[in-house]
């Protein structure tokens, strides 16, 4: 089995600590409203694309993202066994 590498940040964290609105960081982000709000609730995997996209508009780097191998459960539903 191959081994999946996850990296993770609090986006809505970032996105609070400056101040913004879901829509607001979506536009700055090039996303829709409702993608953004799924990456918070950790109901939705980010690309490459998105992560240099995050990287870009919050002012952060590759060593901010948490990373994981065989990563905890990523939908918090799951997490609380909902």
């Amino acid at each position: 089995m191959q081994e999946k590498m996850v990296f993770w940040i609090d986006v809505r964290k970032l996105r609070q600590e400056r101040g913004w609105r879901q829509n607001e960081a979506a536009r700055k982000l090039g996303v829709s409203r409702s993608y953004l709000s799924a990456v918070e609730n950790g109901g939705r995997y980010v690309s490459m694309n998105m992560m240099a996209a995050l990287m870009r508009v919050f002012d952060i780097n590759y060593d901010d993202f948490h990373k994981f191998k065989n990563p905890p459960c990523h939908n918090r539903r799951e997490k609380s066994g909902v």
